[in-house]
Order: structure tokens, then sequence, then C-alpha cells
């Protein structure tokens, strides 16, 4: 197995939006490469701080097959050869399987061990089994790194602190709330996706009693049924976002939206008292926004893709943070984990020999199938498991090279 990736680790969440695929163009792009047979398997994991291709191809080169996906990428993303190339991380057959179990478990996170990882590398793997896109090799890969994911859980501490971008967007929240005294009106886009209903539901439990959450949905059924039971949170319509602009201290968008949920000149008719466009206060008179319009505004963006323009951080009284300032709060979460890292990095590898093994041994048995057929006629083949059981990954696979070239290889 291979992975190209894209990740928070060496790349600013602007250049990350070109690489980000919908489920849609996952899809389209996986279909792509099977039916050209480019590729045997494909999985596309795509998340706001990484975009990830993992695949499998028999009998290739390495540098054949990652070239080949490369520029299918390019293509398909219609970007840049130069770009891709100054951001791209590949992992090879000796790596990529360690990567994906790094990536499953949190350890390759921005917040070390947050348990959302967990849920979107399942979701990957769903969609891509759903297409019938997963060979052998992937299955057994993917099975066993969320399965190892839920073993570092139970094992160490790691999922037990301070975990996800969405618990420290909520503590950035009150920090600005109360640092400016106006008060605790919240305005989340997007309230009932993956980061947004976090972020949601944290801000509710932080025990603030006047805080305000006004949370958007584009589902009308679910408006009045989604938080019904969560203290502070009222949800409205989509398209009724930018009523609450000025009535906000804090507005956060965390949507999966290709176009902008918020633009600058909007926005500022919104702050102003502008009624036109649908930019009226629901929450006050004309009066009460023209002395809230003064006060500090904090605008979160969380999405990748940007949801917000840019240029809303330079109008007065604004300000804009998007993905990558949660990077410096990640940082001081992540020093309190350092030790539980140790702990999951020695369960880690020896996940890893496990897998090794089993992949080396699937990959021999399917291609000396008549052979391993009359070992097992003749009760032979005992040796092999019994080896495979006590030897450690790469002393097993040269076992398997000296059999190979035994039957002729």
């Amino acid at each position: 197995m291979y992975c190209i990736s894209v990740s928070h680790k060496h790349t600013p969440a602007n250049i990350r939006a070109y690489f980000a695929f919908t489920e849609e163009e996952e899809k389209q792009f996986i279909r792509k490469l099977i039916a050209q047979k480019i590729v045997n398997g494909c999985v596309i994991l795509s998340t706001c701080n990484r975009s990830e291709i993992y695949f499998t191809k028999e009998n290739e080169k390495d540098e054949d097959i990652v070239n080949l996906v490369e520029q299918e990428l390019i293509s398909f993303k219609k970007i840049s050869g130069d770009l891709l190339l100054s951001h791209l991380m590949v992992y090879d057959e000796n790596t990529s399987i360690r990567h994906l179990y790094r990536v499953c478990c949190g350890m390759d996170s921005m917040v070390l061990g947050e348990v959302e990882i967990l849920h979107q590398v399942k979701a990957a793997y769903m969609l891509a089994k759903q297409l019938e896109a997963t060979d052998g090799e992937m299955n057994v890969i993917f099975q066993g790194a969320l399965n190892h994911a839920k073993t570092v859980t139970n094992e160490t501490n790691i999922t037990r602190l301070p975990v996800s971008i969405g618990t420290l967007t909520a503590r950035a929240v009150i920090d600005f709330c109360k640092s400016q005294g106006n008060g605790f009106h919240v305005l989340v886009v997007g309230a009932r996706g993956k980061i947004g209903n976090i972020v949601v539901r944290d801000l509710a439990d932080f025990g603030v009693d006047e805080i305000e959450i006004i949370g958007t949905s584009r589902n009308h059924k679910a408006i009045n049924a989604e938080f019904a039971n969560v203290e502070h949170v009222k949800l409205v319509d989509y398209d009724k976002r930018y009523e609450y602009v000025a009535w906000a201290d804090v507005v956060i968008s965390a949507t999966s939206s290709p176009h902008y949920t918020f633009t600058a000149k909007k926005v500022e008719e919104c702050i102003l008292g502008s009624k036109e466009d649908g930019c009226s206060n629901a929450q006050g008179s004309l009066e009460d926004i023209e002395k809230k319009s003064v006060k500090q505004r904090l605008f979160i963006d969380l999405a990748v893709p940007r949801d917000m323009d840019i240029k809303i951080g330079r109008l007065a009284s604004c300000e804009l943070k998007d993905i990558d300032y949660f990077k410096e709060l990640a940082a001081d979460n992540n020093l309190a984990k350092i030790s539980e890292m140790k702990k999951a990095e020695w369960l880690l590898e020896d996940k890893i020999e496990e897998v090794s093994k089993v992949i080396a041994f699937q990959n021999f048995r399917k291609k000396y199938e008549e052979r391993m057929n009359v070992l097992s006629e003749k009760d032979a083949n005992w040796l092999l498991y019994k080896l495979k059981d006590s030897l450690d990954s790469k002393a097993f696979e040269q076992v398997l090279q000296v059999m190979a070239k035994e039957f002729g290889e």
C-alpha cells in the first residue's frame, strides 16, 4: 500500500484547500482510478487537516505507481505540478502502514489523541468498500488500524485529555467573551456538522449561564430536534445567518460549503445596521445594532476550504482566526500527552509487526496458491504459520523470499 498526503504538518490551510475532496469528488476520483486500472484499491481521507490518498497496486515499481496517481490528482483538482510536489508527502509500502495507524490513533493529528479522526478514517474506508474499491491488502490494513485505535483508547490516556479542535475552539470563545465583557452571544454556522456539533455542545457544557448559542441548519426538520435537550442552544435556518451577525460576539463557521458562508461586504452591512439583503437584526432594534457595532467581534473559520472571506479580518473591530490558529493552542495541549504517546508508540510497533507479516503471507499465498495447496495436502504448511508467529516481519519476509526461489522465482 502507498499513501500520498497533504496535511497540517507541512501545509497551511489556504493551500490545503486546493487538495480537499467533497464526498462526491472522492467517489469520482476513486472510480476513475479503479476503472482505468491505475490502482487495485483506493481510500481517500479528506478532513480539515489533511487530504490523503491510500492505494494499492501489485507488481508496479514504487515511483511508477506514485507518479501515475500524482498526475491523475493534478488533472482532477486542476492544480499545478509544482504546487503538489511542494507540499506532498509520500509514504511507500514500508512506511504507509505505520502512517495510517498513527493517523487513526490521533498520533498524527494537530491535537494529539483526537477521537474524531477515528470516525473519519472509518467513514473513508466504508465509502471505498461501498464502491468495491478495496482489495484484500487494504482490508487487512484498514481493519487492523481501526481495531488498534480502539486498543490505544482503552490502554492509554491519550484520548482522555483535552482532545479536539472543537474543544479548543469552545475554550477560545469563552476566553474571548470574558476578555471583552460584552456578552456571550455565539453564532455557529454548520452546527449540525462534525466539528460544529462538538463546538456547540462544548460551549453549552462550559457552565456559563448567560451564554446564548444560535446554530444554523439547512435541514428544516432538524431545526427543532437536534439540540432539543441542550440548554442555551437554538437552531435557525441557514439562510437567516446574516440576521444574527450584529447580535453575535463570536461567529463560527464549520461547513463543507464550496462557497463563502460570510462575505466581508455583507458582514460590514449587518454590523453597521443595514437591513438590505436580509441583514436586519432579529435580536433588537436598529439603535441596539448601532450600539453593538463598535464592539470587538471574533470570527472563527474552521472550514477547509475557507468558509469566510479573508477580508472580514480587515474590518474595524473584527478579528478573524482560521483553523491553523489552533496549532498554537494544540501545541500546549499536546505537551501533556507526550508520556501517553510513548505508550501508544510501543503498542503500535507490535501491531505493525503483526500486520506486516499477515500482508506478506497473504501475498505469498496468493502468488503461489497451487504450491501452498500441495503443502496443505501434505500437512506441511504448519511450519510457515509457526514461523509467522515466531519471527519478526523482516525475518519472516526473508523466509518467504527463500521459498519463492525454491518455487522457481
